[in-house]
């Protein structure tokens, strides 16, 4: 899935525009049915019907638009989907936000859209740290160099490196245990914050160990971890740090696959589900 098919795929987004449309609409008629001054003469009067004949086109374009916005927030995405509760409450303030601006313009029109422009760049510039994921991806991959006598070496890769060759990864490490499991860093958004094209972001951690898949306490015995970030992808780290806990609809966390016993010579694969939000450890024939 591409960034507008996501976008295109939230009733969010089409409550948002259609509520935008409505308030420019709602702030357009109120421009058309105010007091007028009085026209001196023929010439005026033309003008001002002309000045009046445009805005009430504008706002006719604008209804529907917002109209056009309705059947596609309700057939695009899940049917289910626009009963969520807090869609009429999206409206409401995008209409606000729609009213204002096209009633003032250059006081808050200009304004809102420098602020919110830039708050969208800066938002996707902090995100980078984290890959988006739709649908089910593979994210990484797991080869076992050797498993046995209760140790394990492997190498962790990927999904970028799969495709362009190593830039992140464990190198070969050596475990204790004879199980591993990969550890994930998610990042889960509201669908409220569609603009920014995701659901849920990942960053691999690293990967832990186990004397077997079938200990009924799951401790790890061993752990490897992906070395931290540096320059751009450290700075965002911490500003994520620093602005998540304070960010509605927000929350990160860090997420391990189920043990699973690994034998020498073989290929794994990390699934991640951008709706369960859980890696799994499966094998490549």
């Amino acid at each position: 899935m591409t960034y507008l098919g996501f976008v295109a795929s939230t009733p969010y987004s089409w409550t948002v525009l259609c509520g935008v449309l409505t308030g420019i609409a709602v702030g357009g008629i109120t421009r058309v049915i105010r007091p007028r001054p009085k026209a001196e003469d023929a010439r005026d009067r033309s003008r001002v019907r002309a000045a009046r004949a445009s805005q009430l086109t504008r706002v006719l374009f604008y209804l529907t638009g917002a109209v056009a916005c309705v059947p596609a927030a309700v057939f695009i995405p899940d049917a289910e989907a626009i009963l969520d509760p807090l869609l009429p409450r999206f409206f409401l303030g995008a209409a606000a936000g729609g009213f204002v601006c096209e009633r003032f313009p250059r006081a808050i029109g200009l304004p809102s859209l420098f602020l919110g422009t830039l708050t969208v760049v800066l938002g996707f510039g902090v995100l980078r740290a984290y890959e988006p994921v739709y649908g089910q991806a593979t994210i990484a991959e797991i080869r076992v160099l050797s498993a046995q006598e209760g140790t394990i070496r492997l190498e962790l890769f990927a999904e970028d490196e799969l495709r362009n060759g190593p830039t992140l990864g464990l190198g070969v490490v050596e475990l204790e245990g004879s199980a591993v499991a990969p550890v994930v860093s998610r990042l889960r958004l509201h669908p409220g914050w569609f603009v920014f094209g995701r659901r849920l972001g990942y960053r691999i951690e690293g990967i832990n160990s186990y004397e077997s898949e079938a200990a009924e306490v799951r401790q790890p015995v061993d752990r490897a971890r992906v070395a931290p970030p540096e320059g751009r992808d450290a700075f965002t780290l911490r500003i994520l740090d620093a602005i998540e806990p304070r960010l509605p609809g927000v929350e990160r966390s860090e997420v391990s696959a189920p043990p699973r016993e690994v034998r020498s010579l073989a290929r794994y694969t990390v699934l991640l589900d951008e709706t369960v939000g859980e890696p799994i450890l499966t094998a490549v024939e």
